[in-house]
C-alpha cells in the first residue's frame, strides 16, 4: 500500500518555501540555543539552503530550474537524517533536542510522503557507446546508433530493437 500523496506542485507550492522561512525564524520566536549557539545556527543555515534549493529545482516555484526534483528529495532527505542526528551528535538537549527531532519527523515522513516522477527519464551513456533511459518503475538498455561522444547526447529513443526492460525493485 502506497502513501505517497504529496506531489510536486504540492511540495513546491505548500512546503519549500513555507519550511524554509520556518527553519530561519523559529530558533529566533522559541529561542533556541539553550545547548549552545550550534542549536539555533544550524537550522538558520538549513533554511537559507532550503530557500536556495528550492530557488534552484526543477518545479513549478523554481526560478532559475537546474537541480532535477528527485535530487531535491533527495537532499530534503539528508536533511532530515542530520536533524535526527544532530541532538545526539552535538549534544543538545531540552527543546534544543525536541526541535530537531520533530523536524527530522517531519521531513523524513514528508519525503517518504512524495509521489514518485514515473513519467521522467534520462539518459545514461557508458564509454562504449550503451545507452539506457532510466525512469519510472524501470530500465531500458541498448545501444545507440551514435557515439557517446557523438552527436546527440540525449537520443535513448534511437536505440536499436535489441533493447530489453530490465525491473528495478521499489
Amino acid at each position: 500500500m502506497s502513501f505517497r500523496f504529496i506531489t510536486k506542485s504540492i511540495h513546491a507550492y505548500l512546503i519549500d518555501y513555507p519550511v524554509a522561512i520556518v527553519l530561519i525564524a523559529a530558533p529566533f520566536v522559541l529561542k533556541l540555543g539553550q545547548s549552545g549557539p550550534v542549536a539555533m545556527w544550524l537550522s538558520v543555515i538549513v533554511g537559507v539552503a532550503a530557500l536556495l534549493l528550492a530557488a534552484l529545482t526543477d518545479h513549478p516555484t523554481g526560478l532559475i530550474r537546474i537541480i532535477p526534483y528527485w535530487l531535491h528529495l533527495w537532499v530534503d532527505r539528508a536533511v532530515g537524517v542530520v536533524f535526527a542526528i544532530a541532538p545526539f551528535a552535538l549534544k543538545f538537549f531540552g527543546l534544543d533536542a525536541w526541535y530537531y527531532w520533530v523536524l527530522a519527523a517531519a521531513v523524513l515522513l514528508t519525503t517518504r510522503s512524495s509521489t514518485r516522477l514515473r513519467s521522467q527519464s534520462r539518459c545514461v551513456w557508458d564509454w562504449t557507446g550503451a545507452s539506457r533511459a532510466e525512469g519510472g518503475d524501470g530500465v531500458v538498455e541498448g545501444r545507440s546508433s551514435s557515439s557517446a561522444w557523438g552527436n546527440g547526447f540525449n537520443q535513448h529513443e534511437q536505440e536499436t530493437p535489441d533493447v530489453r526492460e530490465i525491473s528495478t525493485p521499489n
